[in-house]
């Protein structure tokens, strides 16, 4: 960003956000959302909105919708290591069933990865799914409605008449992209008087990106490849080229440090425990495993983040934004 700014001569301010800042900004967001939550692209968000606002900006602009248009998120595609599987996939299948039992997690991804070719759908949901159905009904017992895996996203999948590539694009379109991205730009522009807005949403864009086929919109799996190349006499070539950092907060390091031990032990309370549709033994070994904060860390800050909309809006620890700190809810 600080590159791009001197070529092209902009404004450009650099501001480090640290696991602390989390912790102290945690209760405000949570209060803003207004509903649960789990995006870790929530702290980023609200830094940036405020330091706009305390800067006098009235007006933000937004990318978002440019990755659900154009195929820029990762798992829209095989990633390097589900080639590899991909390239082997008779012994990957061999090694997954070994796996089921011994290690069921990375037999999930092995699965996962295989579907692209059989099966892109499941390859996708698979990616998009946070928490798989089996360990969704373990942790909230009889209290998860039964139905297919991620019933909203098939649908759309199902309802679509566009090719394999913009099918998933379109899911994403009506779901990820209003229900989180979306949701949390509103929220967190709100919050901080500032209207946000999203160029790539036009409509008559948004119809017309639809309508390019995937080969001319992403040529040979290349994610963002039509984007890239009307970039390519704008931007430096080292531009072009480097891999989707996304706009999210290092949250594995954070909740393997005082961070996450805050979110276990409130997690692990009574006062969490008892909440109607947990199975407490359940969320108690998830809470306590080794993974949890961990390779399993998008799901463990999904727990936490719907314990802390619960004790922030039901149980009324924080009235208003600074109503709170977060050891205290």
């Amino acid at each position: 960003a600080e590159e791009l700014a001197r070529r092209y001569g902009t404004q450009h301010e650099t501001f480090t956000v640290e696991a602390d800042s989390m912790a102290g900004l945690l209760p405000d967001i949570a209060w803003s959302c207004d509903e649960p939550l789990a995006d870790s692209g929530l702290l980023p968000n609200h830094v940036i909105c405020r330091l706009a606002a305390e800067a006098g900006v009235k007006v933000v602009l937004s990318g978002a919708g440019g990755d659900e248009l154009f195929a820029g998120y990762t798992y829209f595609f095989p990633q390097p290591k589900e080639d590899i599987l991909l390239c082997h996939s008779r012994l990957a299948a061999a090694a997954s069933a070994v796996l089921g039992r011994l290690a069921p997690e990375l037999s999930r991804k092995i699965d996962r990865a295989l579907a692209y070719q059989s099966d892109p759908w499941r390859h996708y949901l698979g990616h998009t799914t946070v928490w798989p159905r089996r360990q969704r009904e373990a942790l909230m017992g009889g209290a998860f409605p039964p139905g297919e895996e991620d019933a909203i996203r098939l649908d759309y999948l199902r309802r679509s008449r566009l090719d394999g590539l913009n099918t998933r694009l379109y899911a994403d379109l009506k779901t990820y992209l209003p229900d989180d991205i979306l949701l949390l730009s509103d929220r967190m522009t709100m919050i901080h008087s500032i209207e946000g807005r999203v160029p790539y949403l036009h409509r008559p864009l948004v119809e017309l990106a639809l309508g390019i086929p995937a080969e001319v919109k992403a040529p040979g799996m290349r994610r963002k490849g039509l984007l890239r190349d009307i970039a390519a006499p704008l931007l430096p070539r080292s531009f072009l080229e480097q891999p989707k950092r996304g706009f999210s907060s290092p949250m594995d390091r954070w909740l393997r440090g005082p961070l996450g031990a805050t979110a276990a032990a409130q997690l692990a309370s009574e006062r969490s425990l008892s909440r109607p549709w947990w199975d407490r033994r359940e969320l108690l070994r998830f809470v306590r495993s080794p993974d949890a904060r961990g390779s399993l860390q998008h799901r463990f800050f999904t727990l936490w983040m719907l314990e802390l909309f619960c004790r922030v809006h039901l149980d009324g620890a924080s009235a208003h934004p600074g109503g709170a700190l977060l050891d205290d809810l």
